[in-house]
């Protein structure tokens, strides 16, 4: 068992608070450590109930390590450093974006269970790059995508306004 600490946005502000947390032995699941979270524009503007937030706890792009599992994956080991995609198909598995509309990474301990698409949205994260680039997963896949999106439908001598210059505006200039 451990002590969750959990940044907690209740009634406009911030509230740390803790608890008890350990592996539920009757569903097939992990608990992941959270060893850094990134605020990013979307975290902002849900603060700021600029955008809809049905989570208690923000924060859906982190590094995490395994701290203890019970499922079924043999690629999957204590201490191994991993990316959950927050993001999962919407499919029958579907059960809402982790810091969007469920408790997301701004807390010391998660645990989701096997059928929380942990099965196939758990990446194991290479050892050739460090925490603050594992971190950077999550935006950099959002802008990949899009990347691929806009590909798909533009031809190569059209060009594409873009508005912003956050960090995701970046990424898709390099």
């Amino acid at each position: 068992m451990f002590t969750n600490q959990r940044i907690e946005y209740k009634n406009g502000k911030f509230e740390l608070t803790e608890e008890p947390i350990k592996l539920n032995t009757d569903i097939p699941g992990i608990i992941l450590q959270c060893a850094l979270s990134g605020l990013c524009g979307t975290d902002i503007r849900m603060i700021r109930r600029e955008r809809e937030c049905n989570a208690t706890i923000i924060g859906h792009e982190a590094t995490t390590y395994i701290v203890d599992h019970n499922f079924r994956r043999s690629d999957v080991k204590i201490g191994q450093r991993v990316f959950l995609n927050p993001n999962p198909p919407k499919d029958k598995m579907y059960k809402g974006h982790l810091g969007h509309d469920r408790d997301g990474f701004f807390q010391k301990y998660i645990w989701l269970s096997e059928d929380d698409y942990v099965d196939y949205a758990l990446n194991v994260v290479p050892t050739t790059i460090d925490d603050n680039q594992a971190l950077s997963i999550e935006p950099l896949s959002c802008g990949w995508h899009t990347l691929t999106k806009l590909n798909a439908r533009a031809l190569p001598q059209q060009k594409i306004a873009m508005f912003g210059a956050g960090t995701l505006a970046n990424v898709h200039l390099h």
